[in-house]
């Protein structure tokens, strides 16, 4: 075999053996980037810091938070008058809707974000929906992402029941 046969016959299939290594390693690179994401932003204890400082906002306010199921008229009166209450519920649901964005554009594994945090995102939409609804009077659109998981991963009913036997889409 000269050097002229081995440039035409071999070199070609190594090459086309390289681009595909490639493609297959960013494939990998890619699924293991988008868990590594979403490993880190559950763990981070964000989410828990943020849900403890509204829980304890509230205990302040006399009102058991973690008991409710959905709130009333009454408690959204007590947001609407405790600014850090308000701030606190806004953060801890911007928080929420962030995550559910980056579910919809891919950045989050969606199988362990189901895993994870699906029965957190279904609850706290079911509880603060009023709240959500009131603070859409101004801004619209708020929130939309949190209420499409919501929705898809628990099928909210009237009763603030919801059904977490379901699996996400893949």
């Amino acid at each position: 075999m000269t050097l002229e046969d081995f440039s035409r016959d071999i070199v070609p299939i190594i090459g086309l053996v390289s681009i595909f290594l490639i493609f297959w390693q960013l494939r990998i690179t890619n699924k293991w980037n988008k868990y590594n994401f979403t490993y880190n932003i559950l763990n981070s204890g964000k989410l828990y810091e943020l849900e403890y400082k509204v829980i304890n906002l509230f205990k302040a306010q006399g009102v058991d938070i973690v008991a409710i199921k959905k709130i009333d008229d009454l408690i959204l009166e007590k947001i609407k008058t405790d600014q850090d209450l308000n701030n606190s519920i806004c953060e801890y649901l911007g928080f929420l809707e962030n995550f559910c964005i980056g579910l919809k554009h891919g950045a989050v594994e969606k199988s362990i974000a189901y895993d994870a945090i699906s029965e957190t995102v279904v609850t706290q939409w079911v509880r603060y929906e009023k709240y959500i609804d009131w603070f859409n009077e101004d801004h619209d659109g708020i929130y939309s992402e949190l209420e499409n998981w919501a929705k898809q991963w628990g099928a909210k009913d009237q009763s603030s029941s919801y059904n977490t036997s379901r699996k996400p889409d893949a």
